[in-house]
């Protein structure tokens, strides 16, 4: 189902989210859970979303793009079939950075460049409880950043990058 998205100034978006206790893991709310972002972030053209951004303080997001999604086409190079990850947990690799434009679905109109980790090691669980470990750079690993942001309570507006080249539209 698609639910309304979030905006800056609700106060469930800067809380923390709880992890997904093991008994839950299957089950059939978990599995609307997942539904209801994915149905959500479809219709809203985001190229992912995260749980508190339409009220449930798990941490749960879920990530798919196409190479045409009208907010980043000119940054996706290839496209990333659906991906839920349950309690995830993100670590950069190396110290390289990089400055890439973001937008949010919960700041709507706005855009600002953020730095990021260029690589990460990401781990989560999928709908079924198994644990899965991978690596991402470019792209997929801004969006995974961004959205585990989300389940620590904090908004883009509180990643600063180039404070000089914020868009408000």
């Amino acid at each position: 189902m698609i639910r309304e998205v979030l905006t800056i100034g609700d106060e469930l978006l800067t809380q923390i989210s709880s992890p997904v206790q093991k008994h839950e893991f299957g089950t059939k709310e978990l599995h609307a859970i997942i539904t209801d972002l994915r149905d959500t972030q479809k219709a809203k053209t985001g190229v992912g979303l995260s749980a508190p951004q339409i009220g449930y303080l798990k941490r749960i997001f879920c990530i798919e793009y196409e190479n045409s999604n009208p907010r980043y086409k000119d940054l996706i190079k290839e496209p990333q079939p659906f991906l839920v990850l349950i309690n995830p947990v993100i670590t950069p690799i190396g110290e390289e950075t990089t400055l890439l434009e973001e937008g949010c679905l919960s700041v709507p109109n706005y855009r600002q460049k953020v730095m990021r980790a260029a690589k990460i090691k990401y781990s989560y669980y999928d709908y079924a409880g198994n644990f899965i470990e991978a690596v991402a750079c470019d792209f997929l690993a801004k969006v995974l950043q961004h959205e585990n942001d989300h389940l620590n309570g904090i908004l883009l507006p509180l990643r600063v990058g180039d404070t000089d080249y914020i868009k408000q539209f």
